[in-house]
Order: C-alpha cells, then sequence, then structure tokens
C-alpha cells in the first residue's frame, strides 16, 4: 500500500529479498530493513564463523583465512585441523576445535553444499533443499562431527544458547565457534570489544559447495526493522518521514565508506572485512520462525541422520506447503520475477 512512497525493491536502502523475507506474507510486505544504516543490517546475520587468532599462533597453525584465500576452505580441510585445533593449553585445559550447539552447526553447514533451503524444481514449485542429497551430505557429515568420528573435538553445548558460545569463545575454550552479527560487531559485550585479536571466515563448504557465494550464514528474524501499522493515523506521511529518515548516513553512501567504517572500528584484517562483507552478501533466510529447522534442536547420536529427517519429513511437508509457498509466492508477486 505504501509502494509510492517507500521502494522496497531498492535492495541497497531497504534490504534484499533474503532480508526481507520475514516480512512477506499472503501478498504483502509488512516491513522493511534500513540497510543503508549498515550496523542496523549486519545485527540480523546468524554467522559466520569466528577464529581466535591467539591461539592458532600458540600452537603455532596456519591461520585459516589462508586456506580460505586459496579456497582451500573445506569440510575436508577442518576434519583434517579439528585434531591439531584441540589441544591442552598451558594452564592445562583443554581447548576444544570448535564450540557450538547442535542447531547453529547443523542450520550452518545447511545451505554449504550447493543447495539451499528453498529451490524451485523443473515444474517450477517451491521445494525444501533439507531433503536433496546434497543437504543430506551436509547434515550427515555435522552428525559426524557433533556425534560421530570428530565429536572429541567439537564442544556441543546441549542448552542451545547462542550466549554460551560467545563466552566460551571469549574465555578461550575454543578456537573456533559460529556466531551472529550482534554478539560479533554489536555493543560491548561483542567479540569485537572484547577480545584482543580474532578472525573471521566463511563456514567451510562441502565439495558442491562454492565460499564466494555460500557463507553458511543466514536470518532467522530481523533484529532492526521498520513498520507501519495498517490502523496508523496518516501511514502515508509516515512512509515519507521514514523514507528521508533512513537516507544513507552522511560519508557512508558506498559499500567502500562502509568497508573502510568496519576496518577501522571491529576488525583487525583486511580480510576479515571481506569476509564478513561476503558472508551477509550471501545470507539467506532460514525458515526457523516456520518450523522448517525444527529437526535440528533434538538430534542426538540416538538415531542416524537419515533417520532424523525421515522423522520430521512429513511435518516438513505440511510447513513447506503452508509457509514457504505463500511467502515465495508472494515475492514472486511483489518482484515481478
Amino acid at each position: 500500500q505504501l509502494g509510492d512512497y517507500i521502494n522496497y525493491t531498492d535492495a541497497e536502502k531497504w534490504g534484499n529479498e533474503e532480508l526481507l523475507k520475514p516480512f512477506f506474507w499472503d501478498g504483502g510486505l509488512y516491513g522493511v530493513v534500513p540497510a543503508a544504516w549498515p550496523i542496523h543490517k549486519y545485527r540480523s546475520m546468524d554467522g559466520p564463523m569466528v577464529v581466535n587468532e591467539d591461539l592458532i599462533r600458540s600452537i603455532n597453525e596456519t591461520d585459516p583465512r589462508e586456506f580460505v584465500e586459496k579456497d582451500e576452505w573445506t569440510w575436508d580441510k577442518l576434519e583434517e585441523l579439528m585434531p591439531v585445533y584441540n589441544h591442552i593449553n598451558n594452564a592445562g585445559d583443554e581447548v576444544k576445535a570448535l564450540y557450538t550447539t547442535v542447531h547453529w552447526l547443523f542450520r550452518t553447514i545447511q545451505s554449504t553444499n550447493g543447495e539451499g533451503f528453498v529451490f524451485q524444481d523443473e515444474n517450477g514449485e517451491y521445494q525444501l533443499g533439507l531433503h536433496s542429497d546434497k543437504t543430506f551430505e551436509a547434515m550427515n557429515t555435522a552428525w559426524d562431527w557433533a556425534f560421530g568420528d570428530y565429536a572429541s573435538f567439537v564442544y556441543i553445548d546441549t542448552s542451545n544458547v547462542w550466549e554460551n558460545m560467545l563466552q566460551a569463545f571469549l574465555d578461550n575454550k575454543s578456537v573456533l565457534t559460529i556466531m551472529n552479527g550482534t554478539d560479533l560487531v554489536g555493543a560491548e559485550n561483542s567479540i569485537a570489544y572484547q577480545m584482543a585479536n580474532f578472525g573471521v571466515v566463511p563456514f567451510p563448504r562441502g565439495p558442491f559447495g562454492n565460499n564466494n557465494t555460500t557463507s553458511g550464514t543466514t536470518i532467522t528474524e530481523v533484529r532492526f526493522g521498520t513498520f507501519i501499522p495498517l490502523l496508523s493515523k496518516d501511514p502515508a506521511m509516515s512512509a515519507i518521514v521514514l523514507n528521508a529518515i533512513y537516507e544513507p548516513l552522511p560519508g557512508y553512501e558506498t559499500e567502500e565508506s562502509i568497508i573502510e567504517y568496519l576496518r577501522h572500528n571491529y576488525f583487525f584484517d583486511d580480510r576479515d572485512v571481506v569476509n564478513f562483507v561476503d558472508a551477509f552478501n550471501n545470507i539467506v533466510y532460514n525458515y526457523r520462525n516456520e518450523a522448517l529447522t525444527d529437526v535440528y534442536i533434538g538430534i542426538n547420536s540416538s538415531k542416524s541422520m537419515r533417520e532424523w529427517l525421515d522423522q520430521y519429513a512429513e511435518a516438513d511437508e505440511k510447513n513447506r506447503a503452508e509457509y514457504v509457498v505463500n511467502i515465495e509466492s508472494t515475492i514472486d508477486e511483489l518482484f515481478g520475477e
């Protein structure tokens, strides 16, 4: 209704389709993201992977950022490194290669093997990537890391609370973790404010993945958005005001200026800025609020990955038909695709 006042197709100002997916429903778009104010949009990102560079240096190992530069940052490479990254520190405490939760691990790895959360089949129908062969390979790899051959190198926080991952990483309990944008570059409790030397890398890719187009980063919900109630006194005037307020901040009109701001205020290495911005640009909506990642919550070693996926297949199909088709069709309608 307010498209005459807010150009919601302007991705640089109001967010791309993946970032806006939580706001689409039944032919309408019910909110936008002030994407021209960069830190606000970055807060909504779940992922990427963060490296404790001091620990890497202390064990005299290769910086993961070098593997990214050489296009060698793969599942196989991380599996090769896990026994090395997992070590005993000078205080006699074990430091894990990776500290995460079941939900974060499985959700992040899902899109790193060449299949998204949703895709269109040959008939143009929207289907779930979750039950494809490529995604099963990703899920099975995550199961092996969490409960199989590599479980001794990975600490799985069974509470599924991301604050625990943040604190464990700040306390030098792991070399790697998976972190959301707020805890990475947010307020004073974030990694950028609390850690002296950290790095940012995409999640390693599978054999069909590509680190340049898929970082494992997703969006669960928008942490900072703007909305106009349908029953507001003058929605048109509200839209005009919001459109003016959320113009790019003076001095930060280009991606180059934003990158320089991030480099100066948050990161220690130019590669981190590039990896961070690429991770955000590759973000995909994970449909968690539509229950399409529920399978991850209960996964444990009691069943194989195939058994877990089969257990949720019927519910996933119901949610696909009820939610995914509605949201994706709304995007097609509003963006003319």
